[in-house]
């Protein structure tokens, strides 16, 4: 069963410290663009709506819904329990804002693959990618239990619910750099030369 692109809302996961980086990733111009507008383009024609997880008051400029993180600090869980306590859809896609490789094709893929699971998560190479994948809105008060008790990491995490990996080797797509974060300056400046051959 696919989800329909009525049923599901995107959310762009930009809260957090960006401390490798030393100044807010998905604000930082690669190309002719900002980081996280390679992520909101890739997302937006496949999605009800776009909606930026955010504390830096910048990201209001982009004319996007911006959430604050209601749990600041709290790494990627947080932004995701604040998206789905706020999402008016049953099935969500959350992606980081540092992932600026990720593709139309990809987001339609993981579409058109979901089925019931309670999460949907690409697989490259043996390793789950959870911070671009697929979230249904009842996962809410497990991943709320597990933030007020510490347990922040997203693919231990993983193991609680009824998740469903999508090997990208059968994906038909070239994913080498799909689920690429850029984290640091040194990582930044090979995302900027790589950039034009992807986009």
């Amino acid at each position: 069963m696919s989800v329909a692109k009525e049923n599901i809302t995107a959310f762009v996961l930009a809260g957090g410290q960006s401390s490798r980086m030393g100044q807010d990733k998905g604000l930082l111009m690669l190309g002719k663009k900002r980081m996280v507008d390679y992520v909101i383009e890739a997302l937006e024609p496949c999605v009800r709506e776009v909606i930026l997880i955010a504390n830096d008051p910048a990201y209001m400029e982009l004319g996007y819904q911006v959430l604050e993180d209601e749990e600041k600090g709290q790494g990627p869980l947080g932004g995701i329990c604040t998206a789905l306590k706020h999402s008016p859809s049953p099935y969500n896609f959350m992606v980081s804002c540092d992932m600026p490789f990720i593709s139309r094709e990809a987001v339609r893929y993981l579409m058109e693959k979901a089925g019931d699971a309670d999460v949907t998560l690409p697989l490259t190479e043996g390793r789950i990618q959870p911070l671009c994948g697929i979230y249904a809105k009842s996962c809410l008060a497990s991943m709320e239990a597990a933030l007020k008790a510490g347990r922040l990491q997203l693919r231990s995490l993983m193991k609680e619910f009824d998740c469903q990996m999508l090997p990208m080797e059968e994906s038909g797509l070239d994913f080498r750099y799909l689920f690429k974060n850029v984290n640091t300056p040194e990582e930044f400046e090979e995302a900027k030369k790589e950039i034009q051959q992807w986009k």
